[in-house]
């Protein structure tokens, strides 16, 4: 029986024990269906990776961001962990490349700060602890690739669209995280099994703390979790890719407004956040497996189209997508209240296929019904207003509203050209305000008679946007054609904008740094920016003007790094090059000046000297 002990600190609460399975677990990680051992020899690292990410997933869900309570615009929803994992394969977790790899991924997915420390594990597990992949009838399953499948709409549409267009053998991993969606994902997964007789294997598998609740719901290592989970799976049945299905608006999560803060912001499909993970799993010896997202172009709507296209329909009352499932019944297994709701309703209404989603199955009807709490109406307004903006937003308007986000975007695609792909996700969240303003055109049409009599609530979602009730609804020209909304107007619907990138704001990392608002340097380059970090931070914790902040000279600096003046000024070429390619990829013009390392002739280098560098 597998015991893995992680000792992790968190903002300034004692050391939390981790216990992964074994006879006294404080967290369960395993497949239910345990027939069967895998058959063959499986590689150390691969059940390592198994333990580190159900270690980081345990750390996340046990220690609180400070509750519903969003202090300082959601700061102190960062927590500080520091790992020590036992493992079977320590030298190869504690290499340079691979740990910083690791921490950039689950940093980037999280926004938490991590250190990891491996140690030698004393009894190792067997694999059978975590999976099971035999098929029932003819032994080991043999893959061609592995999906993630909630039982949400883009999972089931991706799932539907992979085996009805190829003659692929899939595995399906699925995460059984609340009991009342359980009964719905193995409905799902046994209509596929039928539907494909022979090329699906369900995995669901069981993530949960033991003896106690979750202290904290958002949870935004899950991903990496069950990536890590499909990759083992991958590896075992010669699976040659990974898939999350998640449609592009989701994936990108620019922010909405006051409900979406920081951390709050969920990067489960993030493109960044898919690369991190891939570029982790690289390093694991072994096949190349990529980590995909094929819905990362299309819209919702556009993703339940692929249900009606593949005969698959009926299929659409079973899935859920509620961010509510733990208080949800049957007779409504959705809330309409959350993000999510409102999404899901409003795409399935724009595809056509209303009639596969009732209405009765919401507690609050996503348009005409009441929204009792602050919460829901903020929410629904916040979504709206949002999404409408973004019907036919120029693209500097794009630009300037959502920079930093787009630069991570950015940093997801380095084989493609930035200008093209800021188009093309620009031309993604076009046709998704578009799609729902004209559904919420159509219902303001149709429900013209009762808005006029005032005969819908208040807080209803369609008499919000006519601007009547509270008096604080949306105007009317939003769901005209045409409207085009102004960088100013835009940063007045959404107060939680991106701000700019001055005064740069910088974190450090193993490996590297980033610059929130442009992007991540790593590698050798950027140790020319540790070298001058003490200074910078001591001349501002003192006060010291920022024309008089130090220099070091190029030589002092040589010395440090034991290397040449010139590797010194290639360094810093190099950090201010890549700097300023994320600079110009958003805004389309070079910076003024070089980035973050200044420097003056006969006097050195130094850091901006209002840079400020963060830990969050």
């Amino acid at each position: 029986m597998p015991e893995v002990a992680v000792g992790c600190r968190a903002l300034a609460e004692d050391a939390v024990e981790i216990r992964i399975n074994g006879p006294a677990p404080t967290f369960e990680l395993r497949s239910e269906r345990l027939l069967a051992s895998y058959i063959g020899p499986v590689d150390p690292r691969l059940l390592d990776l198994l333990d580190i990410a159900g270690a980081v997933f345990a750390a996340d869900s046990d220690v609180s961001r400070g509750g519903d309570a969003r202090r300082d615009m959601g700061q102190d929803w960062r927590r500080e962990f520091d790992f020590r994992i036992a493992v079977r394969t320590p030298e190869f977790w504690n290499r340079d490349d691979v740990r910083a790899a690791l921490v950039t991924a689950v940093s980037f997915l999280t926004e938490d700060v991590f250190t990891f420390d491996f140690l030698q594990q004393a009894e190792p597990a067997a694999l059978q602890e975590y999976l099971d992949f035999h098929s029932g009838t003819h032994g080991v399953f043999e893959a061609d690739r592995v999906l993630l499948f909630s039982g949400g709409l883009d999972s089931l549409a991706g799932a539907i669209e992979a085996l009805s267009t190829t003659d692929d053998r899939v595995v399906l991993v699925t995460h059984f995280s609340a009991q009342k969606l359980i009964p719905r994902q193995t409905r799902l997964a046994e209509a596929l099994k039928k539907r494909f007789p022979g090329r699906v294997l369900w995995l669901p598998v069981n993530a949960t703390l033991k003896n106690h609740r979750s202290r904290e719901r958002t949870q935004r290592s899950r991903s990496f979790l069950f990536a890590a989970l499909a990759f083992v799976a991958a590896r075992l049945t010669g699976a040659d890719r990974i898939q999350f299905f998640e449609n592009g608006v989701v994936s990108l999560q620019l922010p909405i407004g006051s409900q979406v803060v920081g951390t709050l912001a969920t990067r489960t499909t993030h493109p960044l956040g898919l690369r991190r993970m891939s570029e982790l799993f690289d390093l694991v010896p072994g096949p190349g497996i990529p980590v995909e997202n094929p819905y990362c172009l299309r819209t919702k709507t556009e993703v339940v189209t692929r249900l009606a296209a593949f005969g698959a329909a009926e299929l659409i009352p079973e899935s859920v997508s509620c961010s509510a499932v733990q208080t949800r019944s049957k007779l409504h297994p959705h809330c309409g209240s959350c993000s999510q709701c409102i999404d899901r309703r409003v795409a399935l209404m724009a595809a056509g296929l209303e009639e596969h989603d009732p209405s009765e199955g919401y507690e609050t009807d996503v348009l005409l019904g009441a929204r009792m709490s602050d919460h829901g109406r903020t929410m629904a307004l916040d979504w709206t207003r949002h999404v409408l903006g973004l019907a036919e937003i120029t693209e500097r308007d794009f630009v300037d509203g959502f920079g930093a986000e787009l630069m991570r975007l950015v940093e997801a695609f380095p084989d493609q050209r930035p200008g093209r792909v800021v188009g093309d996700w620009l031309a993604l969240h076009r046709r998704h305000g578009q799609a729902v303003r004209e559904v919420l055109a159509a219902a303001v049409r149709m429900h013209a008679e009762a808005l006029v009599a005032g005969d819908l609530p208040g807080t209803a979602l369609l008499r919000t946007i006519v601007g009547a009730g509270a008096g604080d609804g949306l105007p009317i020209a939003l769901l005209e054609p045409g409207r085009r909304t102004s960088a100013g107007e835009q940063a007045r619907v959404d107060d939680d904008l991106q701000p700019d990138i001055y005064p740069l704001q910088v974190r450090m990392f193993e490996g590297g740094f980033e610059v929130l608002g442009l992007g991540a340097v790593r590698g050798p380059c950027t140790r020319v920016v540790g070298v001058l970090k003490p200074a910078h931070d001591e001349d501002r914790s003192c006060g010291v003007r920022a024309e008089d902040h130090r220099f070091l000279m190029e030589g002092e600096i040589a010395e440090r790094l034991v290397c040449s003046k010139d590797s010194v000024r290639q360094d810093v070429r190099r950090c201010r090059g890549q700097l300023a390619e994320f600079y110009e990829a958003i805004m389309q013009e070079p910076p003024a000046e070089p980035l973050l390392i200044q420097n003056r002739p006969r006097r050195g280098y130094r850091i901006e000297p209002h840079t400020r560098f963060v830990t969050g």
